[in-house]
């Protein structure tokens, strides 16, 4: 019996690498000039897809002691999309913190935009059509895209500043449902996948 391989490398191992940072974008692919597609900005600490929530009901069973296979059914999946932004402008401010009123004052240099918030439902329409983690595999070079649909920062962000250093902060992007698909989990992963001549 031959000895057991010391690495998991390939030949084909260097086409299926995600390489370097990822960058984010907001509304990534559309063409709808009411969401127009844009980068989030420069990041401290890339980007990040994964799970706010995520449960599964293994249903428990007289006689077995463990779960059954085929018996398991997710019964929540909460999407994220975690963002260290260092660059901030006032429509990232806007999307740290939902549902906030803008008024405008001054001219000039000395225009001044102000955000505030009372408590009131947060419209449809001010939730983007999603935000993506867009990286890129290295056979390739194509991009690899983990997408959060109808995104909404839900947690409070701190916007904490420290001497010799920029402000960086984490914005946790979780994704909706839509309730005209209510099945459809609120995510999707793009991964190139070229087919061999």
């Amino acid at each position: 019996m031959p000895a057991p391989k010391q690495t998991g490398v390939t030949a084909a191992t260097w086409n299926s690498l995600i390489m370097d940072a990822a960058v984010a974008y907001l509304n990534y692919g559309s063409t709808d000039e009411n969401y127009p597609e844009r980068i989030l900005g420069a990041t401290n600490g890339g980007v990040s897809f994964g799970w706010a929530e995520f449960n599964m009901r293994h249903p428990e069973i007289d006689g077995l002691k463990g779960s059954m296979k085929g018996a398991s059914r997710i019964t929540q999946a909460i999407p994220q999309l975690e963002v260290n932004l260092v660059e901030w402008s006032l429509e990232n401010l806007l999307l740290a913190f939902p549902g906030c009123e803008v008024e405008v004052s001054g001219v000039g240099a000395a225009q001044i935009t102000t955000l505030t918030r009372s408590n009131r439902l947060i419209a449809p329409e001010e939730y983007p059509l999603n935000v993506a983690m867009v990286g890129t595999q290295s056979g390739t070079g194509l991009p690899v895209v983990a997408i959060i649909k109808n995104p909404l920062v839900v947690e409070g962000v701190e916007l904490a500043t420290q001497e010799d250093s920029e402000t960086t902060t984490p914005v946790i992007f979780v994704g909706h449902y839509d309730p005209e698909n209510p099945e459809d989990e609120p995510w999707e992963i793009r991964f190139p996948t070229p087919v061999e001549d």
